[in-house]
């Protein structure tokens, strides 16, 4: 249990600094308002727990061993975030929906912060202490449905701020910009592992 302490506080601090997920749920919090957007928080839970698994079980495993399969991960993580910023910065702000839920479980699933998770996982898995993956993995689905609210809550009170007229609007766009942002940092971080595979 004392090893999960330390990585939880990790993930807590993790989840709500600024990310392309938050962006999404203060879009949503200020087009939409709380009660409505609360139901969005299975979305990114979901997404989260699915890329961290797949992570964890496929994807890093190999790898490890391919820096090819690291670099098309980024790569799609690229084009994912690239495309939903395009969408959040031209579609006027619209109600909570099964678009925006999907819209959010999607861009959840390439979070550059589910890899951070997963090793976390990882280091666990290879301590043999499974014990503490199933406590780790319970309180970090508690801490996603935390921070996803806050960030809602956020997002509604910056919309109130603007107005009614500009209410959304502006926090969608600041939304699209720091997904536009992460985008750029991922390709950046892709640049190894290019260079790796032009070298092979």
């Amino acid at each position: 249990m004392s090893e999960t302490i330390p990585l939880l506080l990790g993930f807590l601090v993790l989840l709500v600094v600024p990310g392309p997920t938050n962006a999404l749920l203060a879009a949503a919090g200020a087009a939409s308002g709380v009660r409505r957007s609360l139901a969005l928080i299975p979305a990114v839970v979901t997404g989260y727990l699915l890329a961290i698994a797949t992570l964890v079980m496929l994807l890093l495993p190999m790898a490890r061993a391919d820096p090819r399969l690291a670099l098309l991960l980024r790569t799609a993580s690229v084009m994912v975030l690239l495309h939903v910023g395009r969408r959040m910065w031209s579609e006027p702000p619209g109600p909570t929906g099964a678009g925006r839920f999907g819209q959010i479980l999607v861009c959840t699933l390439f979070n550059p912060k589910s890899l951070v998770f997963a090793m976390g996982f990882l280091e666990l898995m290879d301590a043999g202490r499974t014990d503490g993956v199933w406590a780790c993995a319970f309180g970090l689905v508690v801490e996603i449905a935390v921070a996803a609210g806050g960030w809602i809550a956020l997002g509604h009170l910056a919309g109130l701020g603007f107005g009614a007229k500009g209410r959304g609007r502006i926090v969608q766009r600041s939304g699209a910009l720091v997904l536009f942002g992460f985008a750029l940092i991922i390709a950046g971080t892709a640049l190894p592992f290019l260079r790796g595979v032009l070298a092979r």
